[in-house]
């Protein structure tokens, strides 16, 4: 009767420990990616970061990531966020403009209005090879 007692509390254990490991998929959302729409300049930039290539603001209010291409060197700006959720990475993803140089662009994404937002800004040198500029800081938005 002991060892009975002794393998079912080691069975109950091992699924107890195996349900609590969050799975790899679970610990690293996918990516999002988003190309953005033509669009004008923000009503409020009072969350903007600015590089000598681009621009990226965020507002708020809907939730939109506005980014204006600063450099006429047929680069593409882009921008990486990242969405925490009670103090787990939620949501990743880019905005990218492809509408060229000192167009604005505009991604509507929908976050947790009590999640905290993360971003920081490059772009793609399409005439060197796909290479970047460097990353700007990350900076919180939100």
């Amino acid at each position: 009767m002991k060892k009975i007692k002794t393998v079912l509390a080691t069975l109950f254990l091992t699924v107890v420990a195996v349900i609590s490991v969050p799975s790899p998929a679970a610990a690293a959302p996918s990516s999002e990616l988003d190309y953005a729409e033509a669009s004008g300049a923000p009503s409020d930039t009072s969350h903007c970061v600015t590089q000598y290539w681009a621009k990226t603001c965020y507002v708020a209010a809907g939730d939109k990531w506005y980014i204006l291409d600063r450099l006429d060197d047929g680069g593409r700006p882009f921008i990486r966020w990242e969405n925490y959720k009670d103090g787990a990475l939620y949501r990743t993803g880019i905005c990218s403009n492809r509408l060229g140089f000192n167009h604005w662009g505009v991604c509507n994404k929908d976050y947790y209005e009590s999640s905290i937002l993360w971003v920081r800004q490059n772009a793609w040198k399409i005439s060197n090879n796909n290479e970047m500029y460097e990353w700007s800081d990350w900076f919180k938005v939100q």
